[in-house]
């Protein structure tokens, strides 16, 4: 049966952006990489990918090709987050800031650039001033 015109317009803008897949396809989509090759994409694409949050910023992120078996390509992934909290009632900057720093390993396919694992770690710190 085929969809409603008005059905596949509400759809398509929804799925279009389901698990970030354009920023997949934008970082990795034909590019070759070298077994030992690290690159840093391009920040905005980077934090399409990660969904992150208005007031939280991308300080860096890098990527490093580790292996390729079996069609899936692994790579080291190192990436900084940065935020500036504000206070809850104002919405003014509260004086303090967070800083994630993450390391770990991200799978995905080599013909199709589709995430398969991400597994990361790392340190999270906070501070605030008065």
């Amino acid at each position: 049966m085929a969809k409603a015109p008005t059905e596949a317009a509400f759809v398509r803008p929804d799925n279009a952006s389901f698990s970030q897949f354009r920023a997949f396809d934008r970082i990795f989509g034909g590019k070759t990489f070298t077994v030992g090759q690290s690159f840093s994409p391009n920040k905005q694409d980077a934090e399409e990918l990660l969904n992150v949050a208005a007031g939280t910023r991308l300080r860096s992120i890098a990527l490093t090709l580790r292996s390729v078996a079996d069609g899936v390509a692994t790579f080291d992934l190192s990436m900084t987050l940065e935020s500036n909290p504000k206070e809850k009632k104002s919405a003014k900057a509260a004086g303090g800031e967070v800083s994630m720093s993450l390391d770990g390993t991200l799978k995905m396919t080599v013909a199709t650039a589709w995430p398969l694992q991400l597994d990361v770690d790392g340190t999270l710190r906070g501070g605030t001033k008065k």
